[in-house]
């Protein structure tokens, strides 16, 4: 599946796929963890229309999730979680879900 890597109103980039289902959020999670040393906070969030996941690393926190919008997707939270947006995007083009 291949992702699209968007920048959001918010001038925070945003890695998505719209084919992904939700399950998608824990090859995102393993790539956070094994690859780039965030840990997971917590657990995921269930929504009516999507899933929600923190991510943290240092002061860059990171959201993971998916959604009926954008299936599933990983967001920065701020503008140093950019750059690992953009990388993020590179490895995960590389994984099979």
């Amino acid at each position: 599946m291949d992702g699209k890597l968007i920048k959001l109103e918010n001038g925070f980039s945003s890695y998505e796929i719209f084919e992904a289902d939700q399950n998608h959020i824990f090859v995102f999670a393993d790539i956070l963890e094994k690859q780039f040393d965030f840990q997971m906070i917590n657990a995921p969030l269930l929504g009516l229309d999507g899933v929600y996941w923190e991510a943290s690393k240092g002061n860059v926190k990171l959201n993971v999730g998916w959604d009926i919008w954008s299936g599933a997707f990983i967001r920065a939270n701020c503008l140093a979680g950019n750059g690992y947006i953009e990388k993020i995007a590179t490895v995960s083009n590389r994984e099979k879900p």
